[in-house]
């Protein structure tokens, strides 16, 4: 959130409790016993979490990934709702989620990541 937000958002976010990084299991967040010490490890805490992702996400289909992916769109979308409510001054619109979607509709499409389907286009 620290790379995404301004500080003070950041910080509010943290402390509101709705949003799944207020509840970090990774060593950054359990050696982090303030929001300001858990802010400082906010990089620490940014690898764990792609780290776990790599580990969710290891081993299943295209299909799978892309459902996961979409559940985490719906998933971030309702806690930004949540987060307007708790913090008026959250106006974010992610609007990069709209930007995935519309990415993994038309991926979906064009079955451009069916088995064989980049070699027949690259011809």
């Amino acid at each position: 959130m620290l790379c995404s937000f301004p500080r003070d958002t950041a910080e509010a976010l943290l402390n509101s409790g709705l949003v799944e990084e207020t509840e970090g299991a990774c060593n950054a967040c359990l050696l982090g016993s303030t929001t300001e010490e858990r802010l400082k490890r906010a990089a620490e805490h940014n690898l764990a979490m792609l780290k776990a992702q790599q580990l969710q996400l290891a081993g299943l289909s295209i299909r799978d990934r892309m459902a996961a992916l979409r559940d985490g769109i719906s998933r971030a979308r309702a806690i930004r709702r949540r987060l307007h409510t708790f913090v008026p001054t959250f106006n974010d619109r992610m609007d990069h989620l709209a930007v995935l979607e519309r990415c993994l509709d038309e991926v979906e499409r064009t079955g451009l990541l069916e088995p064989g389907q980049a070699a027949r286009r690259a011809g």
